[in-house]
């Protein structure tokens, strides 16, 4: 584990460092080269670290740069920008694979871009944009296959977010997640341990600072590893008028959200049979997102209401 960089208020700092549990202790590292760590944001890959963006002080310009860490030989290489420019408190996360870059601000905009970086090639290229509003100090919790990305706070504002997406790397796709439970936040942290994401503390709306912990993970657990894509589920008639039936050909537990497009939660329920019918009445005409989660995997499709 590393840990270095930070601005404690009045210094931002350079120092970093390995800490190393057979002894229950710190090792002195190179310290970073980059511009500056006041809102960094750095993810491991492959054996090595990545850190990106940030600035030296609320006066100094912000950073594109990206430099990537290798520890056998305790060395910073300068890698492409980031194709966001001069950014501090993006969203950046990885995969087995990749690298991805969203969010953050330059200090009079925000970003909603996504971008992906391919250490091997040392390129960036860009995929689906995050749906949500562009936002700083989100955060970003790998949970299966997907990505989890919400919260965080508006620049100019200060409204702090609670708005919730799962991205899926192989389909680069967006999914709306159910709001979060507890207390609005931004600059939380966050990690996973096996398939269970974690938030801890941040700050909240009128900017009191957190110390809760809460954990997100799969709905439903299942021995199969087996995609919501393959399960087959359907929905009819479609278009529908004031009910329809859904249809989980090969599970018989999941739990349904119908969004607006817009993203708010319309309707939410547990099902325990093959075959449920929903009653969508209340609902008024219109286009909607249905979320089916089951067997820790998620799938959306349209629904459409017309009477």
């Amino acid at each position: 584990m590393y840990a270095g960089g930070g601005y404690d208020g009045t210094t931002t700092y350079f120092d970093f460092a390995e800490y190393v549990p057979s002894v229950d202790g710190w090792v002195i590292r190179a310290n970073y080269p980059g511009y500056g760590t006041r809102g960094a944001k750095g993810v491991s890959l492959n054996g090595k670290g990545y850190v990106v963006g940030g600035t030296l002080n609320s006066s100094t310009p912000y950073s594109n740069q990206m430099w990537e860490y290798d520890p056998n030989t305790d060395t910073w290489t300068r890698q492409a920008n980031i194709p966001l420019g001069a950014t501090s408190g993006a969203s950046f996360f990885g995969t087995d694979s990749l690298l991805y870059i969203t969010h953050g601000h330059t200090g009079s905009s925000m970003h909603g871009a996504l971008w992906a970086y391919n250490p091997n090639t040392n390129t960036w290229s860009q995929k689906t944009s995050f749906p949500g509003q562009p936002r700083l100090n989100a955060a970003s919790i790998n949970v299966g296959e997907d990505i989890i990305v919400g919260g965080g706070h508006q620049l100019v504002t200060g409204n702090v977010l609670n708005d919730y997406y799962a991205y899926n790397p192989n389909q680069d796709t967006w999914t709306p997640m159910p709001s979060f439970s507890g207390a609005r936040r931004s600059s939380s942290a966050y990690f996973t341990i096996g398939n269970i994401g974690y938030l801890v503390g941040g700050f909240d709306s009128s900017s009191a600072s957190l110390n809760s912990v809460w954990s997100f993970k799969p709905l439903i657990t299942s021995t199969k590893n087996q995609k919501i894509s393959e399960v087959n589920w359907t929905i009819f008639p479609s278009p529908a008028k004031n009910n329809f039936t859904l249809n989980l050909e090969n599970e018989t537990q999941a739990i349904y959200t119908i969004y607006s497009i817009t993203g708010e939660i319309m309707m939410r329920k547990n099902l325990n049979r093959k075959d449920s019918q929903i009653d969508c009445s209340a609902l008024a005409e219109g286009t909607y997102l249905i979320q089916v989660l089951t067997n820790g995997f998620s799938s959306t499709k349209k629904l459409i209401i017309n009477r």
